[in-house]
């Protein structure tokens, strides 16, 4: 689904849907394997020659978007 989505989609609109799948799979149990699958996934189909270029960085980004997100979340849970 991502990769039909990665070349349509905005760098902002891929912020919210990150921000929703993260907050629907945290509440599931599921995000840690998610954006560690998300890592992996992108790492393997670019290469590692490849992680300089401009498709990889907009994937990367939103990767560090999806943990940024999920270490909030957790952060607000421990609090309560």
């Amino acid at each position: 689904m991502s990769e039909c989505l990665e070349s349509v989609l905005s760098v902002k609109a891929k912020e919210d849907l990150a921000t929703a799948l993260v907050h629907v799979l945290h509440h599931e149990g599921l995000a840690k394997e998610f954006i560690a699958e998300l890592a992996l996934q992108e790492i393997l189909k670019s290469g590692m020659g490849r992680v300089m270029e401009d498709s990889f960085i907009d994937t990367f980004y939103c990767f560090l978007y999806c943990v940024s997100i999920y270490s909030i979340i957790m952060s607000q849970e421990m609090r309560s």
